[in-house]
């Protein structure tokens, strides 16, 4: 006895496809623009030799008055980071380890997460300033 192959509706062909994948579009571009939000884009001086993680983490330190563990965690891993804790204190670790040198300082707030040293703040913001007006590479 031979069986009929059930045939399945062509999923373009719903009436509520074309909506559903306009609205995963929508989400997808504030989800991008959150992200951004959270850890905004900052150029650092080359020679702080700084990796892509280090960075995020140094932006997110810089952007906010204390930033939190889990704040920190964010901005080195994404949203849906699961790396350990022992994971974003070695990368902190490594971005003091590597801006010490030039003068910048980063203090721990017991319990609650980073923040700079307000002369380390100054320094950064005049770090980046200068790149983004073309002085310093």
């Amino acid at each position: 006895m031979p069986s009929e192959a059930v045939r399945l509706p062509e999923p373009w062909r719903h009436p509520a496809f074309h909506e559903m994948r306009a609205r995963i579009e929508e989400l997808e571009e504030e989800n991008r623009q959150l992200r951004e939000q959270l850890v905004p884009r900052l150029v650092f001086p080359k020679i702080w030799k700084l990796s892509r993680q280090q960075s995020r983490m140094l932006a997110a330190i810089y952007n906010a008055d204390q930033c939190s563990w889990e704040r920190l965690r964010s901005a080195v891993l994404g949203l849906d980071g699961e790396q350990s804790e022992k994971h974003i204190q070695a990368v902190l670790c490594n971005v003091r380890r590597r801006l010490t040198p030039f003068g910048i300082v980063i203090v721990t707030v017991w319990g609650q997460g980073v923040r700079l040293d307000p002369d380390s703040r100054v320094l950064i913001q005049q770090a980046t300033a200068d790149i983004a007006a073309g002085r310093r590479v």
